[in-house]
C-alpha cells in the first residue's frame, strides 16, 4: 500500500501475474495470481539458485506449475489443519506442494495460531520425514546462507 500523498515521490510499477521483471541485475518473475482475500502474487528470484516465495494463498493445483523448478522454496504456512473457507495453506497442502515441486530446501514462515501451537520445528521435522526434503521453520532474524 502506498499513501496517495507519497505517489508523486516514487516510480510506481504495477506487477502482473506470471511476468518477468528486472531491476538492474536482479531478475525475478511473479507467480500466477494466488487465491487470497486480496490481490496476491508470489515471487521467484533468479540468482545462481532459483529462490521462490509462496505467500498467502489457498491451495490450488496450478501453484505447482507456477513454482516448478524452485530450488529453495519459502512458504507461508499459516494453518496446521486446513479449513475450506480459509484462504491459507495447511500442512497437508505443504506435503502435496513439496512432493510435486521437490525443492532442495523449504523454509516455513508466517505461522498462525494453530501452527504455533503445533510447534513449527516439529512440523518441519514431520515434513522432512514425509517428503525427504530439507524443511526448516523460520525464526526471527534468521539469515540463510546460500553458499
Amino acid at each position: 500500500m502506498l499513501f496517495n500523498y507519497l505517489r508523486n515521490f516514487v516510480n510506481i510499477k504495477v506487477l502482473k501475474p506470471s511476468t518477468d521483471y528486472a531491476i538492474g541485475n536482479l531478475k525475478f518473475r511473479t507467480s500466477i495470481a494466488h487465491k487470497h482475500s486480496v490481490e496476491t502474487y508470489g515471487i521467484i528470484f533468479d540468482f545462481n539458485v532459483k529462490i521462490s516465495f509462496m505467500v498467502d494463498t489457498k491451495f490450488f493445483p496450478e501453484l505447482i506449475k507456477s513454482y516448478a523448478g524452485s530450488e529453495i522454496l519459502i512458504m507461508n504456512l499459516v494453518m496446521y489443519k486446513g479449513k475450506e473457507n480459509i484462504l491459507h495453506l495447511s500442512v497437508d497442502n505443504a506435503v502435496k506442494i513439496l512432493k510435486e515441486i521437490k525443492p532442495k530446501k523449504c523454509i516455513l514462515t508466517h505461522f498462525g495460531r494453530t501452527m504455533l501451537k503445533a510447534d513449527p520445528d516439529k512440523v518441519a521435522e514431520k515434513l522432512r520425514e514425509e517428503t525427504n526434503i530439507d524443511v526448516i521453520a523460520a525464526e526471527d532474524e534468521m539469515i540463510l546462507n546460500l553458499d
